[in-house]
């Protein structure tokens, strides 16, 4: 008996095989161009001017996540130094200073609807959410999210009861954060889950796994959707587009085929299932991203260039690029040379556009707004 089950197990897996090699070449197929092949008659776009208007000061450690409330006004951030803080973006002044139980944090959020609640995923493997307006002699009600069986490396809410959690255990999951309860376990993903976005729409979701693909997943019924399998190694971020039907992801490369490159960001189109856009990154990773309220451009945190980095304190200069969505070409991208001086964990744009906040190894956080330079 055993030896029959290997056998079937061995002809199902080259079956499977065998119809992933079909829908590649049927992709193939059907992608007979590239977004800049279909753009290549529009102007680009004329470089911007980004100004660092705020320095947000007051984590002791790393900061490794920020997200903007739906105020566009006050930011929240997770440090390794324990502490998970909401500013004001107007003043940089401190609104809330929650301890939080673990300091290996990795992620953190605003709720979408009001700034009642933050929340937090690290390396405790559960996800906390805090109440803002119910604090009492410095502490804060909190909802301890435990199911997960790996660390939380991403945390999203939908609206100020329903909350996404991605997680190094390979899956993602849909919360009520009134009860605590889980109310779906997403599985398809065969490594750890590292980032998670939710469509404008709030009916889909795109996760990117150390699989190596990206899948797209329906929130009512808990069903994988698409699965997108254009990239070589981890895909680290993914961020939906704003109109809904396509999704920029950040990935690692190998750098054997790659001739240098370290990672790349992808653009992938729903409606014709294929990689539309791609553009690399070498002597340093990309490492965060946010797409503009327009949708038509992308700015990319970086890592330090090792080149740059000095070896008595282990720091060097990271970038923030931003690009043209329609034509990904380097050439044209606008680049903020030393935007921090040390890696860039997280780039967020707010929801009114005005305002984008970085947030770095370094310890700080800044507010950037961009415009076109004076030519007068």
């Amino acid at each position: 008996m055993m030896g029959d089950d290997k056998v079937n197990v061995e002809k199902l897996r080259e079956e499977v095989e065998s119809l992933k090699e079909k829908i590649m070449k049927q992709r193939k197929e059907m992608c007979d161009s590239t977004l800049a092949d279909v753009t290549s008659s529009i102007s680009p776009l004329h470089r911007l001017q980004f100004k660092a208007k705020r320095t947000l000061k007051g984590h002791l450690s790393k900061v490794f996540s920020c997200n903007w409330a739906k105020d566009s006004k006050h930011v929240v951030s997770a440090s390794q130094d324990g502490k998970l803080i909401v500013w004001d973006s107007h003043s940089t002044h401190k609104i809330h200073a929650i301890p939080m139980k673990s300091a290996w944090v990795m992620s953190c959020s605003f709720s979408q609807k009001s700034a009642r609640f933050v929340a937090s995923g690290g390396l405790d493997n559960m996800c906390t959410v805090y109440a803002l307006q119910s604090r009492k002699d410095n502490t804060y009600t909190s909802q301890e999210l435990m199911a997960h069986t790996g660390y939380v490396s991403c945390c999203k809410f939908i609206d100020d009861t329903d909350l996404m959690t991605a997680s190094g255990d390979m899956t993602s999951a849909l919360w009520d954060i009134t009860t605590g309860k889980l109310k779906t376990l997403y599985h398809g993903h065969s490594a750890d889950v590292m980032s998670i976005s939710i469509a404008p729409d709030k009916r889909t979701f795109i996760t990117g796994a150390c699989d190596a693909t990206a899948k797209l997943w329906d929130l009512r019924d808990g069903l994988c959707r698409q699965s997108f399998a254009g990239t070589e190694s981890d895909v680290n971020v993914v961020v939906f587009h704003p109109t809904n039907l396509s999704f920029a992801c950040l990935a690692e490369l190998q750098d054997e085929a790659d001739a240098g490159a370290d990672s790349c960001m992808c653009l992938f189109d729903l409606r014709s299932d294929n990689k539309v856009g791609e553009t690399r990154a070498f002597r340093f990773s990309f490492t965060s991203m946010d797409f503009t309220k327009s949708g038509r451009l992308a700015v990319v945190g970086t890592s330090a260039d090792p080149s740059l980095i000095n070896p008595a304190t282990n720091t060097g200069p990271s970038k923030m690029i931003c690009y043209d969505v329609l034509k990904f070409d380097d050439k044209n991208a606008t680049r903020i040379e030393k935007a921090h001086d040390h890696t860039i964990s997280q780039i967020n744009v707010s929801y009114d556009g005005s305002a984008l906040c970085s947030c770095s190894h370094d310890t700080l956080l800044k507010i950037w707004t961009a415009g076109h330079p004076r030519t007068d």
